[in-house]
């Protein structure tokens, strides 16, 4: 409401607009938040509106104009960390393991080193089944959890049991990540009822979340 409000006052108050088009986003008004977006893109094209309308793009699947909105935002600088994990991102839902690569690799080159891009980029590799080498993205964020946690799942996945074992083993099951890992050690155990159980616990917590968040919409 402040923010409208200081859009009353001046109707072109960019600070104003940018951010309503951020809030806009998080109550999925996508529409009203692209037509902000795009009105600051004519008025005030920087790195930070071309990137939020990538990442825009992205959450309605509009994956080429993601990219091409990512790629600006680097040509307004160079150093906008979000726009390489984005674009890393895409490319690994498209499958293009060479430009998922390019663009990780590309922000470890610039020295954004940072945990949140070694998680991404583990993940990423995840999606291509290279284990081994998400393995050691993974071990590069440290102490972060969800790097810990994809040690375990890379772990799991190249059959280092008793490792997976070690870090899950005070861990709730009905985590979906979790779960699939105690559902990987199962199979390589032979435990193939187990395995399907496990793994299923966590299809269902999937479910009861998705159904929380509905219920708060």
């Amino acid at each position: 409401e402040k923010f409208i409000y200081s859009l009353q006052i001046n109707r072109y108050n960019l600070t104003a607009i940018f951010m309503c088009a951020l809030i806009e986003i998080r109550l999925e008004k996508y529409d009203d938040a692209q037509a902000k977006l795009e009105f600051l893109l004519t008025t005030n094209p920087n790195e930070n509106v071309t990137y939020e309308l990538a990442n825009l793009n992205y959450i309605k699947e509009n994956y080429e104009k993601a990219i091409d909105f990512a790629q600006k935002s680097i040509t307004y600088n160079p150093l906008i960390l979000p726009s390489y994990l984005l674009l890393g991102k895409i490319y690994s839902i498209l499958l293009d393991f060479e430009n998922s690569e390019k663009y990780f690799e590309l922000a470890e080159e610039k020295e954004l080193q940072n945990p949140l891009l070694y998680v991404e980029w583990g993940n990423a590799l995840c999606k291509f089944f290279k284990f081994e080498k998400a393995k050691e993205i993974f071990e590069k964020a440290q102490d972060d959890n969800d790097a810990l946690l994809g040690i375990a799942l890379c772990n799991a996945e190249l059959g280092n049991i008793e490792e997976a074992k070690s870090f899950i083993k005070n861990y709730n099951s009905n985590n979906l990540f979790i779960a699939e890992i105690k559902g990987l050690i199962e199979y390589h155990n032979g435990n193939f009822k187990q395995a399907i159980l496990a793994a299923g616990s966590g299809c269902m917590a999937f479910l009861e979340a998705e159904k929380y968040l509905a219920q708060l919409k």
